[in-house]
Formats: structure tokens, C-alpha cells, sequence
């Protein structure tokens, strides 16, 4: 239960954690090293969750193809 005076804490939380989420990766997930994983692993959870896009290089997935250095549609693939 959220009282009128704790309102725009509440709000002020919700907003921090809402930014949080939008931190963008700034390398290719191909690219990534054990500290930058660790760092993002919520939001490497999240590119890799529905992929629609895979990198011809090292088979790495991505909802997005900005995040993979050499990516192709899955659609587009010839699957038997």
C-alpha cells in the first residue's frame, strides 16, 4: 500500500528502475567479455529471448541485428 506521501517515491523508484532497463549495450554481443555479461546480463536476457536475427560468424542470436557483427533474418534461412 503506497500512502500520498510515499507517492513520489514510489514514482521516483519505478522511474529509476523503468532507465535501468533501457541501458543499451554499446558492443556487439559477439564482442562481449565476462565483465561486460555479468554487467548486462538482464539485458543480454532480453535480446536473446525471442531472436530473430543469428550472426554468420560465431551462431550468436538477437532479437536485434545492431547487436550481432555479422548478422542474417533466421527467416531467411532454408531450413529442411
Amino acid at each position: 500500500m503506497i500512502l500520498k506521501e510515499d507517492a513520489p517515491f514510489a514514482q521516483k523508484n519505478s522511474q529509476q528502475h523503468l532507465s535501468m532497463k533501457k541501458t543499451r549495450i554499446k558492443k556487439t554481443l559477439c564482442k562481449l567479455d565476462k565483465h561486460d555479461i555479468e554487467e548486462n546480463i538482464d539485458n543480454i536476457a532480453t535480446l536473446v529471448s525471442e531472436p530473430k536475427y543469428l550472426c554468420l560468424k560465431c551462431a550468436r542470436v538477437s532479437t536485434k541485428k545492431k547487436y550481432l557483427c555479422s548478422p542474417i533474418k533466421i527467416k531467411s534461412l532454408r531450413l529442411p
